[in-house]
């Protein structure tokens, strides 16, 4: 599930820092759920070829083979070992250092990778 802030535009957080209270408490955060929000852009499953929704399983001997769900389900790739990614933002690849931002998440104080979200309204958040 992703929040996004109904007053501040393209300003969202994971459950994680919603549930810490992350942003403010002035502004109120909708719950998304869509099939969309846990899309894994860029990525496809390396056995059915298809675009990676949900849980993405991702092999740690192998530089750079993913599967999904139902392809893991069935038996692929049983020959390595395999980690689970359930979120999107979870996942950082050698790929992903390109798209590295100098700054912290202010939700978690986490890396901020791909597209960074800054609030419009508050300043420095």
């Amino acid at each position: 599930i992703r929040y996004k802030c109904s007053v501040c535009p393209n300003y969202n957080l994971c459950s994680s820092c919603k549930s810490k209270g992350g942003h403010t408490e002035q502004h109120k955060m909708t719950a998304i759920r869509s099939p969309q929000d846990r899309r894994h852009l860029g990525v496809t499953c390396d056995a059915c070829k298809g675009p990676m929704y949900g849980t993405r399983f991702m092999c740690i001997d192998c530089p750079d083979y993913d599967l999904c769900y139902e392809c893991k389900r069935s038996g692929c790739h049983m020959e390595h070992n395999l980690t689970e990614i359930k979120n999107p933002q979870d996942a950082k690849s050698s790929e992903d250092s390109d798209n590295l931002h100098p700054v912290r998440c202010d939700g978690c104080n986490g890396s901020v990778y791909g597209i960074r979200y800054k609030c419009s309204k508050c300043q420095n958040y």
